[in-house]
Parts: C-alpha cells; sequence; structure tokens
C-alpha cells in the first residue's frame, strides 16, 4: 500500500519487510528524516526484495548502506553502515563534501580493520561476509546472480529471484562499475564512496547499474520493520 507520494518522497509497506521510505534530500538531511521516522538506512537485499514485491521501485533509484573503501593495495566492499558509525563523517563534512564535489576521507586504521576483516572472510560464502574484496568485473548476466559472488555477497537469498525479476523487465545483464583507476585512487589515500542502485532501465545495463558515488544528492531509502 502507498502511504504518501511527493516530488521527493516515496513512502510504501512492503509485504514481509516493512515501510520502505524513499528520500530524495541531501544527504544530511535525508539521515535526519529517516531517524526521524525511526527508519533505517535499507540495505542491498532488502531494496532488491522490495523491487521483487512492489514493481514501483524499479524505476526508482536509491543509495543503500553498504559502502566502498578504496586504497592503493585494495578495494573493499562493505556492508558495515560506515556512513552512519564513521565519527569522521559528521553531517557537517557530507554536506561540504556533497557541495564541493569531494570524497569522503577516511583513518588508515578504519581502512585496514575492514581489508583484514575482508581477508579473513574470503573462504566463507559470499552471503555470510560483511566484507569483500573486489576484483575487476565488467557486466554480469541477470540469469546469473544466484551464482555469482558479487551479487550473492549484496543480494544474498534474494539473488537468484531477484535477477529473475530484471530479466522479466528487459535486462539481460547489469553494470557493477564500483572499481576506480589505480591513479586516481593512489593520489587520494583512502576514502570511501556510498553503493547506489540505479534506477532499472530497460536495455541500460550501465544506467541501471549498482554503482559508487561522490555526490550526496542521490536520494536514499529508509526501512521501518
Amino acid at each position: 500500500m502507498t502511504i504518501e507520494t511527493s516530488s521527493d518522497i516515496f513512502v510504501q509497506d512492503i509485504e514481509g519487510l516493512g515501510r520502505l521510505s524513499w528520500v530524495r534530500r541531501p544527504l544530511p538531511e535525508a539521515l535526519a528524516f529517516l531517524g526521524d521516522i525511526q527508519a533505517e538506512l535499507i540495505d542491498s537485499r532488502d531494496f532488491a526484495y522490495s523491487r521483487i514485491k512492489a514493481p514501483d521501485f524499479l524505476s526508482l533509484g536509491s543509495q543503500s548502506k553498504e559502502s566502498v573503501l578504496y586504497g592503493s593495495s585494495s578495494s573493499i566492499l562493505t556492508k558495515e553502515p560506515l556512513i552512519l558509525t564513521e565519527a569522521s563523517l559528521s553531517p557537517e563534512v557530507l554536506e561540504r563534501c556533497h557541495l564541493e564535489g569531494r570524497e569522503y576521507f577516511v583513518a588508515d586504521r578504519l581502512y585496514e580493520r575492514v581489508l583484514e576483516s575482508a581477508k579473513a572472510e574470503a573462504t566463507k560464502p559470499p552471503q555470510q561476509r560483511t566484507s569483500l574484496l573486489l576484483k575487476k568485473s565488467g557486466n554480469i548476466p541477470t540469469k546469473r546472480f544466484g551464482e555469482e559472488e558479487l551479487t550473492l555477497f549484496l543480494f544474498d537469498d534474494a539473488a537468484k529471484e531477484y535477477g529473475r525479476i530484471l530479466n522479466d523487465a528487459g535486462l539481460h545483464e547489469i553494470s557493477f562499475p564500483l572499481e576506480l583507476g589505480s591513479d586516481y585512487v593512489s593520489q587520494r589515500s583512502r576514502f570511501l564512496r556510498q553503493v547506489y542502485h540505479g534506477p532499472i532501465v530497460k536495455d541500460s545495463p550501465y544506467l541501471s547499474g549498482v554503482m559508487a558515488i561522490i555526490d550526496a544528492g542521490f536520494p536514499i531509502t529508509g526501512l521501518r520493520k
């Protein structure tokens, strides 16, 4: 059931999940709004599930709680909600980075901790890991979402069904441009970017893809279970 619709807020109850609030406002303001309604920043698995259950969400792009940490040695995809928990990323810092187009720089100790976690978990099934060392990859066929390491990590038990929904919507593959050029990363020390799920655009794997973004003006989605 759709509860509220406006130009910057869309609220809908999702069977088996809870109440979703899609918000298109500057990131600090959007996060404050989710706090006011006691909603948590959604993860990729639940966002995929919402698209399975509610086709309206196929047309809405959203940031999720996962981040990509970049450093000279490795790039790491993590399920930790670092945008919420890292003390150096205050609302003031997030707003300034958004206005100036700057990266979210983080402490070396944070990067090293998440890197060690990703290495320690490398032999576990993707669904059981909290962090994943990224490998260079192109497009992933949607029919293989239930088999690929990256999609299993992100979408967990919803991966296979989500892939089927996307395939039925005319998307036979999805782009995952999460890696950045080594020269760019080496010049900027350690920083993170938020994971963003693009709106589903038929026959457009890149626009519909999962990417790491610098601009905090992209929408976010909160979940209240």
